[in-house]
């Protein structure tokens, strides 16, 4: 009995599906950009005493680097939005209400209380930051450390209700009552309650992005005057921006870092707000000191160099990380001379710096869910 041309097709058909990707990956038909905001797994090299590992090496490579990936992920991503109301990749994203999506490996954990320090880690750190008090003392230098929320903290009520239920005391919380009962001369800023205030003068108008674990200019400027009114209250001599002396524009045209996760790039979209101060701005950014500059994900922002008018105001230092990119142009409104260090989330001492630039204030702005970097990412003393 001859076979039905149906099954005869079937053989052709299963071999140019076989064959898509590799054609595809020649002739480029469909774009395949990195939607993961990671390195991809490079072709792995074999090695006679590492054998049992090659196959997940050899396997890792050929998901990462499949031509169709960022299309698949797209399609998959579709599926999961429109066809089960859930994220594609709940490992690392999870979504809460009213389309709003959150990271979540350790924002979460820092969110619902399950992160938490090991013993004795807390006292370490508090003896790292009266080190870095002491030795910027010892130089004319006012030392600030300011605890920066994550998305989950801000927006804790676009999160299921049965996540908020579980909620607990979180280390934050720990870590601040710790700090400021053992060094009480330590200015601490916690902008967590003034971003949840901020929440109140607009409250149509979201201070973080819905779709990215970052806040947007909205947030980053109120965290910004945050953080220069508890310098002021603390004797450094700043200013803090007034929000209602600046214009606020909108475009619907942002997707961010979590959407892109969960292969849903060209289907989900918000608003990107901007400010634009209504007078001329006081702050200009300046040429950069020369250094020799580390390579990394953010090497592009690693100095930011930035002039005031007004002399007369306290010339700043500060130690960042991406959370702090949308500061900078409230930031430097507020300071005499200013200088923004991305290090690599180290949150380091940077002496070299402090030598090179020689401030007044030095202000370390870190992000809850990387407080242990305090104590793992520098030695102690010899920072």
């Amino acid at each position: 009995m001859k076979k039905p041309v149906s099954k005869k097709l079937l053989i052709p058909l299963i071999a140019a599906i076989i064959c898509l990707p590799w054609v595809n990956a020649v002739f480029k038909y469909i774009p395949n950009p990195n939607l993961e905001n990671r390195a991809f797994a490079r072709f792995p090299n074999v090695r006679m005493n590492n054998l049992d590992n090659y196959p997940l090496q050899l396997d890792t490579f050929i998901s990462d680097n499949f031509s169709l990936r960022a299309a698949c992920m797209k399609v998959y991503g579709r599926i999961n939005l429109y066809g089960f109301k859930k994220s594609a990749i709940p490992r690392w994203v999870y979504f809460g209400k009213d389309g709003w999506m959150f990271f979540t490996g350790n924002e979460l954990a820092t969110f619902d209380g399950s992160s938490s320090f090991r013993q004795g880690q807390t006292d370490s750190i508090i003896t790292k930051l009266n080190y870095r008090k002491t030795y910027l003392k010892k130089r004319g230098i006012d030392y600030y450390l300011v605890i920066l929320p994550v998305k989950n903290m801000i927006y804790a009520d676009m999160q299921s209700d049965a996540l908020r239920a579980l909620r607990k005391k979180n280390r934050t919380d720990f870590f601040v009552e710790n700090v400021k009962r053992t060094l009480p001369d330590l200015p601490l800023i916690d902008v967590r309650d003034d971003l949840q205030e901020a929440r109140k003068i607009e409250p149509w108008t979201p201070i973080s992005y819905k779709t990215d674990n970052h806040w947007n200019r909205l947030g980053a400027f109120h965290g910004a005057a945050a953080v220069l009114k508890g310098m002021q209250e603390n004797g450094a001599k700043v200013k803090v921006p007034n929000y209602w002396d600046y214009k606020k524009d909108s475009v619907y045209n942002f997707t961010g870092n979590l959407a892109m996760f969960a292969g849903l790039q060209g289907v989900i979209k918000e608003w990107e707000y901007i400010l634009t101060p209504k007078n001329t701005p006081q702050a200009t950014k300046i040429e950069n000191i020369p250094c020799k500059v580390p390579v990394f994900a953010n090497s592009w922002e690693y100095q930011l160099h930035y002039q005031n008018t007004d002399t007369t105001l306290d010339k700043v230092l500060f130690i960042r990380d991406s959370f702090g990119s949308f500061m900078v142009d409230a930031l430097a409104e507020g300071c005499g001379e200013s200088l923004y260090i991305f290090d690599e989330w180290k949150y380091g001492l940077n002496k070299d710096w402090i030598e090179k630039f020689k401030p007044k204030v030095m202000v370390q702005l870190v992000l809850e869910k990387h407080l242990e970097h305090l104590l793992s990412s520098t030695s102690y003393p010899d920072e």
